[in-house]
């Protein structure tokens, strides 16, 4: 009996030993670890696949843009179209009223890099995307201010067909291609979606490429019905045409 109570003791101190060392390293924590950890409590109580907002019947505002980096290859299919391969930068903005805090309670902290597979994302695809998935880097992070808005800029690869025009004597000819971009699963009415910015043509400040120009750039917005849905869709449709060199 004795020793039962020598063992009962032990385990007693055991435990009050572990609940101070975690008092201990929770005061240890700095102010921006203190505010990731509150944010994943705050969502794990919310799942993310609803879209963040307080009433289910408005629609989330959503922006997107795309930023040209280089052409990787234009592959022949035919003599009139090839697959056009290129990297480019995606941009996209919203607010998750979740992520939200008051600043003076961590020391000033108004904005947080945020792993993106922590939080919800719009659904955004390519719509002619030629490969089985749009290609874009999970492993950057969105940036989230404290009044719950966020912003996401990550890298990509897409694949599409490009369409050849008649070739000239001053030119081996030029090249069409259209990026059309969209929310897989939601309506007008769920997701508003609008360009990045306001800018409707792609971002061409970093684009570099010894083989291509882009000689015509630009960008607009179209509401459309379909055979399967009651409620319009929105697509952000990309057109450029590139010169080859």
């Amino acid at each position: 009996m004795f020793a039962l109570r020598i063992y009962v003791l032990f385990l007693l101190l055991q435990c009050m030993l572990t609940a101070k060392s975690g008092k201990n390293s929770r005061k240890h924590l700095n102010d921006e670890a203190r505010l990731l950890m509150t944010l994943k409590r705050i969502l794990h109580s919310s799942p993310n696949e609803v879209r963040p907002v307080h009433n289910s019947s408005k629609a989330l505002h959503v922006t997107f843009g795309l930023a040209l980096s280089t052409i990787h290859g234009m592959e022949e299919i035919s003599t009139t179209e090839s697959k056009l391969t290129a990297s480019v930068v995606f941009f996209y903005t919203w607010s998750d009223y979740r992520l939200q805090w008051k600043p003076e309670n961590f020391s000033g902290i108004d904005s947080l890099a945020m792993p993106v597979d922590m939080i919800w994302r719009p659904d955004i695809i390519l719509f002619n995307n030629m490969e089985t998935a749009m290609q874009q880097d999970m492993h950057t992070q969105a940036i989230v201010s404290s009044r719950g808005h966020v912003i996401w800029i990550t890298r990509g690869q897409l694949t599409v067909i490009a369409e050849k025009e008649t070739a000239s004597w001053w030119s081996d000819g030029q090249w069409e291609a259209e990026f059309k971009f969209g929310s897989w699963s939601y309506g007008e009415s769920r997701i508003a979606l609008d360009f990045y910015d306001g800018r409707q043509s792609m971002d061409l400040s970093s684009f570099r490429s010894k083989s291509f120009s882009v000689n015509k750039n630009h960008a607009t917005k179209n509401v459309k019905y379909s055979l399967c849905c009651q409620e319009p869709s929105i697509d952000l449709t990309f057109n450029m045409t590139l010169l080859q060199l």
